[in-house]
């Protein structure tokens, strides 16, 4: 387990584009354990000048085509990573919600693995992933 996880309170920022900024008021939000009382976290407070650059970030994202002029089966497989890094990580996040959120270890040890489970191409009800695998997943 991750001693940063467990034991550090986290200063988050949020991402906008491809940048990880702070709120542009400078305003943050302490997140508190509801458990125990303790501030466990300090996230940027974004606001409405914030909504307008993440959407200005996002059109001009989708415009450039990265994410949008993608293949099926390349948004697949990048997805797939995903699934992986969540997969590989799924005790921080685990421990990150109990610490969070308050919830005990088993009710957040199974909402990580419900998320977890979405990687599974019988929960989706389709063999997506054998078509990404492939390369023949449709546009």
């Amino acid at each position: 387990m991750n001693a940063r996880v467990t034991e550090q309170r986290l200063r988050m920022l949020m991402r906008i584009g491809a940048e990880e900024v702070p709120a542009a008021s400078g305003h943050t939000l302490e997140i508190v354990n509801p458990a125990t009382g303790i501030v466990t976290a300090e996230v940027a407070r974004g606001g409405p000048e914030d909504v307008d650059r993440a959407v200005r970030a996002a059109k001009t994202a989708f415009e450039a085509g990265t994410w949008s002029g993608m293949s099926a089966t390349d948004r697949g497989r990048v997805l797939l990573r995903l699934a992986g890094r969540i997969r590989d990580h799924a005790e921080d996040l685990t421990v990150l919600e109990v610490r969070h959120s308050g919830k005990t270890i088993t009710d957040a040890r199974g909402e990580v693995e419900g998320v977890r489970a979405q990687d599974h191409p019988r929960r989706r009800g389709s063999d997506v992933r054998e078509r990404v695998a492939e390369g023949t997943a449709e546009r």
